[in-house]
């Protein structure tokens, strides 16, 4: 059996070069494992801020469904579908009769907004609204859903950015080596001297 000395030590005592490893290390596991349900809910709840106008927090609650794919991709984009009463969207232009809005998915590969389809709806379930109304109704839809996406991405870059990354590696104390990998200890209180 032979014994091993580990020193670990903290992201401030690392020289520049550990540091920088350490921190490129941080962003790109930052980058593989970005948290979809903090995502969801941060959209979600920015996609009931666009649609009543109020406050984080304060708005009508919708059963919209949220649709995203933020990878830098061609034909990535955020949109949303499902059923929403005036009560739930204020902020949108509503005609007279129109008691509410459905926005209808028209192709299931892709998550932008030009999938989806809005329509008005009567008190009787009758589809009504000139091409004026609708044409308004759609720029309204793609702009929240540009909203959407951008906030999407500021987060995503926050998550992953450099800043961050010295915030979450100053905060987990002595679990580097002097190359700045990282070695978490496992099942081991750390030696204390008593000397």
């Amino acid at each position: 059996m032979r014994d091993y000395l580990i020193t670990r030590y903290s992201f401030d005592e690392l020289n520049p070069a550990a540091r920088e490893k350490a921190i490129e290390t941080e962003r790109r596991l930052a980058w593989e494992n970005i948290d979809d349900h903090y995502l969801s809910e941060y959209l979600s709840e920015a996609l009931t801020r666009e649609l009543t106008g109020q406050e984080w927090g304060e708005g009508e609650p919708n059963d919209l469904k949220l649709a995203y794919s933020l990878s830098y991709s061609q034909g990535d984009g955020v949109s949303f579908t499902g059923r929403i009463t005036r009560e739930q969207g204020p902020a949108l232009n509503w005609p007279e009769a129109a008691a509410y809005i459905e926005f209808i998915r028209t192709d299931s590969r892709y998550c932008h907004p030009y999938t989806v389809r809005p329509e008005f709806y009567d008190e009787t379930g009758e589809e009504i609204g000139s091409d004026t109304e609708i044409k308004t109704l759609r720029a309204q839809y793609l702009e929240i859903c540009d909203t959407l996406e951008c906030l999407g991405y500021k987060s995503m870059e926050y998550d992953t950015s450099e800043d961050r990354a010295i915030e979450t590696l100053t905060e987990a104390g002595e679990i580097f080596l002097e190359s700045g990998a990282i070695s978490q200890p496992v099942g081991l209180a750390p030696m204390i001297s008593l000397a």
